[in-house]
């Protein structure tokens, strides 16, 4: 093994391990948390029970990307030249995928513990990101590219839909659209900053930065849609509109 592929799998692990012990650190306050909320409220329990079910979906995703990219390192790097990435000896797939969940997760436990209110905004934000994630490292795992239409078309827009939509309690019924337009929005903002920024950044700065880019997009319109549909001069927030849109609570 040479010495480039040596420092670039002990980067990868150092990075997967300060990850992982975030995820952990975030996965024990919720628990925690959810210990507390059982002696209080039942809402609040099935609240935060959702959110330990998506932290799993969060750690097997980090697991995920931190195993392709370290045993399938070639294969990887081949998906990484085809759509014109910054030749790094670490791609920085497993911060990409799993870096934004866990910081809207932690925010999250935020709001809880010094707020006491549980926001379906932020929940919901950081599940798209988390489907986000999975999008990425499917598209590269089966398909070996980010940056097909054909390939974001079939994996964002029929596939994940289907499967959340079947056993995600956040994507049941209607609201798999708000989620699909998220994970869209995004792939086109990865897409096209790697054609039109070529060698710019590598997977995961270029995922990191399209999801801050598609998201506050998506949430410039729902701001949009809260100010049309309930008038400018109500005083109203994001979160509340979020909580009536997305009825996470099931």
């Amino acid at each position: 093994m040479s010495k480039a592929v040596r420092e670039g799998r002990c980067a990868q692990v150092v990075e997967a391990l300060v990850l992982a012990l975030t995820a952990s650190w975030v996965t024990y306050l919720i628990y925690k948390i959810l210990d507390n909320a059982r002696r209080e409220s039942l809402v609040v329990e099935q609240q935060l029970l959702q959110a330990s079910n998506a932290l799993f979906v969060v750690l097997f995703l980090g697991l995920s990307a931190f195993l392709w990219s370290m045993f399938r390192l070639q294969v990887l790097s081949k998906a990484c030249r085809k759509a014109s990435c910054r030749q790094e000896r670490d791609v920085g797939l497993v911060v990409g995928c799993i870096l934004l969940p866990l910081a809207l997760f932690s925010r999250l436990l935020v709001e809880v513990y010094h707020d006491g209110y549980f926001s379906s905004f932020t929940y919901f934000y950081a599940w798209t990101s988390t489907s986000i994630g999975v999008s990425v490292l499917l598209k590269l795992a089966v398909f070996g590219t980010v940056t097909s239409f054909r390939v974001s078309t079939l994996v964002d827009v029929v596939l994940l839909p289907i499967v959340f939509g079947i056993f995600s309690p956040i994507e049941a019924e209607w609201r798999f659209l708000l989620a699909t337009c998220g994970r869209v929005t995004v792939a086109a903002v990865l897409t096209a900053g790697l054609n039109l920024l070529p060698r710019s950044f590598t997977i995961g700065e270029a995922l990191l930065v399209a999801q801050g880019v598609g998201l506050c997009f998506c949430d410039l319109v729902l701001t949009t849609i809260t100010r049309v549909c309930f008038g400018k001069h109500v005083m109203i927030g994001v979160d509340e509109v979020a909580d009536v849109l997305f009825l996470i609570v099931v």
